[in-house]
């Protein structure tokens, strides 16, 4: 099973470099890498494609926002990409723990229900670290999982742009539009479900355990982004 690895970016350079110094960590066959640039900075892509060539760059004209940049991001990736999974990142996020996408892949493909695996983060927010985490701020609401081998939680509360896995054919039913897209489209994915998955059966996931100590870390405490 073959992976992109597709990364959000909107020009901060020092966390983008962060970011793909941490890539040591993720083990898997990734045989494509794209960057989806939305900087507004003819110069800085200019640099992007110099300094990472082994990626291909999208991206042109000014800064345009998040819904736009996902947009284009997954009709690119839906008509362009040959992988049969998606590692998606965001550009301000470090991988500070080893991640296998084979034992990823495997859960998921084992369980076609599950339309994202996404990666735990540290608590960002002031709610978040008076309740020790994202999750325990509604631990009823994320289900544990076993294989045997591997854990996971499932829940239908969201879809996170946070580092996640997903089936490249999620990109065919295209990016929402309009404002808070992110939450908009998790709502939609939950309400309509996809070709493959009926919408009650549809669920998200967190890999691990719920006590696990953080896969990755949010590291952007200085946000450009518009349009989300």
């Amino acid at each position: 099973m073959t992976i992109a690895l597709v990364i959000i970016s909107d020009g901060r350079d020092d966390y983008l470099r962060q970011t793909i110094k941490s890539l040591h960590n993720v083990v898997g066959e990734i045989t494509e890498r794209w960057i989806f640039d939305d900087s507004g900075d003819d110069d800085y892509r200019h640099q992007l494609r110099n300094g990472h060539p082994d990626y291909q760059h999208i991206g042109n004209g000014t800064r345009r926002g998040f819904t736009h940049t996902m947009t284009m991001a997954w009709e690119t990736l839906s008509t362009t990409s040959e992988a049969d999974w998606i590692l998606h990142l965001e550009q301000d996020f470090t991988f500070n723990r080893q991640v296998s996408l084979d034992d990823i892949t495997s859960v998921m493909r084992s369980n076609p229900h599950l339309a994202q695996m996404a990666l735990k983060r540290q608590p960002w927010n002031d709610e978040e670290r008076a309740a020790g985490g994202f999750m325990e701020m509604y631990p009823e609401s994320y289900v544990d999982h076993s294989d045997g081998e591997h854990n996971w939680l499932e829940h239908r509360r969201f879809f996170t742009c946070n580092p996640s896995v997903y089936p490249r054919s999620l990109t065919n039913i295209g990016w929402e539009q309009g404002m808070n897209t992110e939450g908009h489209f998790g709502l939609r994915l939950f309400r309509e479900g996809t070709p493959q998955t009926r919408p009650e059966d549809i669920r998200c996931a967190f890999w691990g355990r719920r006590d696990d100590q953080p896969w990755v870390y949010h590291i952007g405490k200085d946000r450009i982004g518009i349009g989300y």
